[in-house]
């Protein structure tokens, strides 16, 4: 006998439906959006300090249909001026970006992002935890702001210049964020 198998509408080429939390901080700097490709999720944030937060950039991972890491998490881009101090936060393995809060003034002058465990549907539970604060501790504090619907971050965006003028986080469907991963047979 014979068979075929045939993958329908399995693609990582459409855009994610998207949420988006507020911005914080100040107007100045040009716009900017750095995210994470289709199939991937925001499992972590890196760049640098000096005054004010000076630089982000957003650490990538793939997830297949259990809500698993494949991979480690690669860096996709990052904006500002380099700062003296760098960081590089990660949320543990099978978690994403859940959300954010920090102090601001008219610059992002502190960030610490929120991590949630990922479920088999690419969607957030549980209870979340902070990464760890980078920056100065200057500014008034603002947030909890979160991904509405139990969604994953997939990009930061806001204004930059010399610093970060303002950033926010931008947050996907779930059902994006799969990767078909090839079926295993034991004991045909």
């Amino acid at each position: 006998s014979e068979s075929r198998m045939m993958r329908v509408g399995i693609t990582t080429t459409e855009p994610p439906t998207s949420d988006f939390t507020p911005t914080a901080g100040g107007a100045g700097g040009g716009p900017f959006t750095l995210a994470c490709e289709a199939n991937e999720v925001l499992a972590g944030v890196r760049g640098s300090t000096a005054t004010y937060v000076n630089q982000v950039g957003p650490l990538c991972v793939r997830v297949n249909q259990s809500g698993q890491w494949i991979g480690a998490p690669v860096a996709r881009g990052i904006t500002g001026n380099a700062g003296p101090t760098s960081y590089s936060k990660s949320c543990p393995v099978n978690y994403a970006i859940s959300g954010f809060r920090g102090k601001f003034s008219q610059y992002v002058d502190q960030l610490d992002f929120e991590c949630r465990a990922l479920t088999s549907n690419g969607k957030l539970t549980g209870t979340g935890t902070f990464l760890g604060a980078v920056g100065a501790a200057t500014g008034t504090a603002q947030g909890p702001w979160r991904c509405d619907s139990s969604n994953p971050g997939f990009a930061i965006y806001g204004r930059a210049g010399s610093w970060m003028d303002n950033v926010g986080l931008q947050c996907r469907q779930a059902s994006a964020t799969f990767v078909n991963t090839p079926p295993s047979l034991v004991n045909p």
